[in-house]
């Protein structure tokens, strides 16, 4: 910090850096879900078995993959 900076500029900063970082978050959630939402919609359509996560064989490396 420079000398003789008003405090309320840093508190402005702050306050922005707040309201920025909780934008962010709110949109990155939103398209998590979505994301997901799309996957799972696809997989499910394509393999017609809305479980399709739990198959082994529809992952590349059946060994790392906790399903039966």
């Amino acid at each position: 910090m420079r000398d003789r900076t008003p405090f309320d500029d840093v508190l402005d900063l702050y306050v922005f850096d707040r309201a920025l970082r909780l934008v962010v978050m709110d949109a990155l959630k939103r398209t998590e879900v979505a994301v997901r939402a799309a996957l799972t919609d696809h997989m499910s359509t394509a393999y017609d078995d809305p479980h399709w996560y739990m198959t082994a064989s529809h992952f590349r490396d059946r060994g790392r993959h906790g399903g039966s």
